[in-house]
């Protein structure tokens, strides 16, 4: 060996040489694996992708903003309360999709195939006719509960919470079901937000009647205790008297305050339960993918392949190697 040559000159140079030596049996190698996969691969049918990009809202709670206005209103400072108090937020959507619920509203929803045949999603990812009848979400078989979490795969939803983003995506066979599978997981989605929040303010009202019923029975006993001074005492001398009559007098009018307060945020809260705005903003429509995103069947080969002349070539420099031990 000489002294200038390295380890790596060695490995390089044994490496070459048995690529010399075993070019042809690398060839069918590779020409055998390419084959094999392009075979295993053509009984993988093509699948598709549709995305829908919206834009959704922050809310705030009608109860935390009334009472901060209430507070407000009678001369104290609350601080901030403009956050977002939603129970359900979008890092939490894909945890809601993979609910039993809500993939049982996307089962019951008609599409439309690429031959034309309409029928549910469920008859459409189990291969049954039109009138196939829709599971049951609170008695699913054990083969629903499976479909469910196998259909839940194809199913992706992302949030970008710095730009108040929400991308839903759906693969299938069919390019026309993915396109309306993905409008319909939006629709549902916002659906079941308009419902939630609607149930939430709903609840909102029926507190805030709950104080102006408080409220109104205090107001009234204020006003009858200061009614009753008053004409009990309409000469007033003393200045203790008068005292008295201006301490009433404020907090009558302090209960007066904290009733009109809370029955403008009761308006208000009944307003949001009628309120029926979308919660998104659509920014990208889901259309029908002309193409296909898988399989990648070129990537396939490529890296099979590539895995097939590494295997091959340490198994002929390891053959090479006992080779030269044994001489």
């Amino acid at each position: 060996m000489s002294e200038h040559t390295t380890p790596h000159d060695i490995t390089f140079s044994l490496i070459v040489n048995c690529i010399r030596r075993n070019g042809r049996k690398l060839l069918m190698v590779l020409s055998a694996t390419s084959v094999l996969t392009l075979a295993v691969m053509a009984f993988i049918p093509d699948y598709y992708r549709s995305d829908e990009i919206v834009g959704y809202e922050e809310v705030t709670s009608t109860v935390a903003h009334g009472l901060h206005n209430v507070g407000v209103a009678l001369g104290f400072n609350l601080g901030d309360v403009h956050k977002n108090t939603d129970a359900i937020f979008p890092p939490h959507y894909l945890l809601l999709m993979r609910s039993e619920e809500f993939m049982a509203r996307l089962m019951a929803v008609q599409v439309l195939t690429k031959e034309g045949e309409r029928k549910s999603y469920f008859a459409h990812v189990t291969g049954h006719s039109a009138d196939t009848p829709l599971p049951d979400p609170f008695r699913l078989t054990d083969e629903e509960r499976k479909l469910f979490d196998q259909t839940q795969k194809r199913i992706l939803c992302a949030a970008n919470t710095r730009k108040n983003l929400v991308k839903v995506s759906v693969m299938d066979r069919d390019p026309m079901v993915c396109a309306v599978m993905a409008d319909s997981v939006r629709a549902c989605l916002q659906q079941y937000l308009m419902d939630y929040r609607q149930k939430k303010s709903q609840a909102e009202a029926d507190y805030f009647k709950e104080l102006i019923v408080q409220a109104q029975t205090e107001y009234d006993q204020a006003l009858g205790a200061f009614t009753a001074f008053a004409e009990q005492h309409l000469n007033l001398e003393k200045g203790s008297l008068l005292a008295r009559q201006e301490k009433l007098q404020n907090e009558m009018l302090l209960k007066y305050r904290t009733l009109q307060a809370l029955q403008a945020q009761y308006n208000h809260a009944v307003a949001k339960v009628e309120d029926r705005t979308a919660v998104f903003t659509m920014v990208q429509k889901a259309f029908v993918p002309p193409t296909p995103v898988g399989p990648r069947r070129g990537y396939m080969v490529l890296v099979l392949c590539l895995l097939a002349f590494i295997f091959s070539l340490l198994f002929f420099l390891r053959r090479d190697l006992i080779g030269q031990l044994t001489l």
